[in-house]
C-alpha cells in the first residue's frame, strides 16, 4: 500500500533530509593553523612572545614560527601566554623564513606556554 508524496511532502522531506545532514558534521576542530573563508585568513595557536620593533613571534602548534602584529589587539599583555589568533597572512616571509600574521582578534588560551610548543628563535 505505498502512497506517492505529493510535491510538497516530497520537498518537506529533502529539506528535513538535509537539515539532519547539517547536524551531523563533524564539529571536532581542526588544525592550529586552519585557514577559514578566505584563504588569507589564518586562525593559530601557540606561544606568544616578544620581537624586534613592535612585532611579537607566535610559536605555533605545529611548529611554525609567525612574526605577529596588530593595530587592532594589544599583544604586549599577552607575551608568555598561549593564544590563539586570527588574522590576515601577508604574503613576504620575513629574512629569517618566518610568516607573517597581521591580527585582527586574539583569545588566550592559558596564562602560561605549554612545554609540547618549541621555543624556537
Amino acid at each position: 500500500m505505498a502512497r506517492a508524496l505529493s510535491g510538497a511532502g516530497f520537498t518537506l522531506l529533502l529539506f528535513l533530509a538535509g537539515a539532519l545532514a547539517l547536524g551531523a558534521q563533524d564539529t571536532r576542530s581542526g588544525p592550529t593553523s586552519s585557514p577559514t573563508s578566505d584563504k588569507n585568513t589564518q586562525t593559530l595557536t601557540g606561544c606568544l612572545r616578544a620581537g624586534d620593533h613592535n612585532l611579537f613571534k607566535l610559536d605555533a602548534q605545529d611548529g611554525r614560527i609567525w612574526e605577529v602584529r596588530s593595530d587592532k589587539v594589544k599583544l604586549a599583555s599577552q607575551v608568555g601566554h598561549t593564544v590563539t589568533l586570527t588574522g590576515t597572512a601577508l604574503a613576504a616571509e620575513t629574512n629569517e623564513g618566518h610568516n607573517r600574521l597581521a591580527v585582527s582578534k586574539l583569545i588566550v588560551v592559558s596564562n602560561g606556554c605549554q612545554s609540547d610548543i618549541p621555543m624556537q628563535q
